[in-house]
């Protein structure tokens, strides 16, 4: 009789182990999980959140390995399928962490972003930068609008109903389009007071004459031609650009572009004060006569 109570007491100690072996361990899934499912859910609205949420899941996956380690050196190789569990939990958060790297909203499109969440939706990629090792970004002010240039993408925002157009497919091999003097005498009719167009548009003006004109954008008023580090940032219903130029005469603040898909419409919002135009290389004057 004692030897079966002995024989009991052993199976349910046993069992008992193993219960709490498999309870720990599917604890140890559920809340990775859950975590996961809440990370994924508050990026939408924190990312620092998110940024916590991981760091706890790796400090969590760490110390399960360290346990699970010693564990296994204690007690042999029967415990090792059990660092698979810390493991698995560490590389889903170094994906997750790559994941939000990936589309982490670059820092100063955030206060932009947060304030247009809803119209503006979730990024879609990274931030990308229109600088390269010859260019660099222009931007001109007119009467009627402001003129933006990059060696990817040509964009003219309008005042009047806040529209935009933009072009990918603009190539001319004509240096006088960069000459202030022949431009002048080019555009006699150019509005008094005021600049003629440069660059691609001063091109568009000759082959695109009933879309692109005095009358459509006015003259120049400032220009600033090789301003560094500017950025942009795909997400679903829009595109935001910067860190750009506000004006020539407001101490260089910066000012950042959201241009809206469907439909076509474009705001500017003024730029945190730490995120001003990198304007080392840069030229700017005023075109005002």
């Amino acid at each position: 009789m004692g030897k079966v109570r002995d024989w009991w007491l052993q199976a349910r100690e046993h069992e008992s182990v193993k219960v709490a072996n498999d309870l720990r361990l599917l604890f140890w899934v559920i809340s990775t999980g859950s975590a996961l499912v809440a990370a994924a859910i508050t990026i939408m609205r924190s990312e620092p959140l998110f940024v916590i949420l991981l760091a706890c899941l790796a400090a969590w996956g760490l110390t399960s390995l360290v346990i699970q380690g010693a564990t296994v050196f204690r007690k042999g190789g029967k415990y090792r399928k059990r660092l698979l569990i810390p493991i698995a939990g560490l590389v889903i958060v170094l994906c997750g962490w790559w994941w939000h790297s990936r589309i982490a909203v670059y820092p100063p499109f955030r206060k932009a972003w947060e304030d247009n969440q809803s119209s503006i939706g979730l990024p879609t990629s990274g931030m990308k930068s229109f600088d390269s090792e010859f260019s660099s970004a222009y931007q001109a002010r007119f009467q009627r609008g402001i003129h933006i240039w990059t060696q990817k993408k040509f964009y003219f925002l309008f005042d009047n109903n806040q529209t935009y157009r933009e072009r990918t497919d603009l190539s001319y091999d004509d240096s006088r389009y960069q000459d202030l003097k022949w431009l002048a005498s080019h555009f006699p009719n150019t509005p008094q007071g005021f600049g003629p167009p440069d660059g691609s548009l001063a091109y568009l003006f000759d082959s695109e004459p009933e879309n692109w004109n005095f009358e459509i954008i006015g003259g120049m008023e400032w220009t600033c031609a090789g301003v560094r580090n500017v950025h942009y940032q795909e997400f679903k219903n829009a595109t935001i650009i910067g860190v750009l130029l506000a004006g020539i005469n407001t101490d260089k603040d910066g000012q950042i572009f959201i241009l809206y898909k469907e439909p076509k419409h474009w705001e500017a919002f003024k730029s945190n004060p730490s995120d001003k135009p990198n304007l080392i290389d840069a030229t700017c004057h005023s075109t005002r006569q």
